[in-house]
């Protein structure tokens, strides 16, 4: 047996690592959604990442009032800069999936409930609104920060904030859904479904 070593790999970095298991995470989530909408979606490569994980979809809302409108997006993005406070462009019971990924925890807290208003409008009856940020239970634990993120959630802040917000907490699923960094969290929650 011969065995050929070449070039030595550069290793992952801990952002990489985390993005690659949110795009596995994107990929379990209920498909046949044919009206998604992104809160907070910086760039071209965005709406690339979805469509690679989740797959196509007829109409994709992108509401990002950061980052100016990128070149080259597909005829199906409907682009609105805005905040997902203000999501008014999206017409109500819409959004068969709305997701916010990696946004909440950059947002204030009248922007936050600004946002979960909004979701509850949007979202089509029976049709899901996803959050996807970090567990502040876990980033603490690590002492893991970002000096950008305003308000990080644990998982239980999250639930009681959509549950108020007229949705049921239908799965959470994480890339580490612990309680404390050690225990692992028994039920399985991270998809809630729009109250019917």
């Amino acid at each position: 047996m011969q065995i050929i070593i070449g070039e030595k790999m550069v290793p992952p970095s801990f952002d990489e690592i985390i993005h690659a298991e949110r795009g596995r995470c994107l990929a379990a989530l209920p498909k046949g959604m044919k009206r998604f909408c992104s809160a907070g979606c910086s760039g071209l490569w965005y709406f690339e990442w979805i469509d690679d994980c989740y797959g196509p979809v007829d109409i994709h809302y992108g509401v990002e009032l950061f980052s100016p409108k990128p070149d080259g997006l597909p005829g199906y993005v409907r682009w609105i800069e805005n905040s997902v406070s203000d999501m008014h462009q999206v017409p109500s019971n819409d959004v068969d999936l709305l997701f916010s990924g990696q946004n909440i925890e950059h947002l204030y807290r009248d922007d936050l409930e600004g946002f979960l208003r909004e979701a509850n409008r949007v979202v089509a009856p029976g049709k899901y609104l996803v959050i996807d940020s970090p567990n502040r239970s876990i980033t603490q634990e690590a002492g893991y920060t970002q000096p950008q993120h305003t308000l990080e959630l644990s998982i239980d802040d999250v639930i009681a904030l959509s549950v108020a917000a007229g949705f049921e907490t239908v799965e959470v699923r994480g890339i580490w859904a612990c309680v404390d960094g050690v225990t692992a969290y028994e039920e399985i929650i991270s998809v809630a479904d729009a109250a019917a």
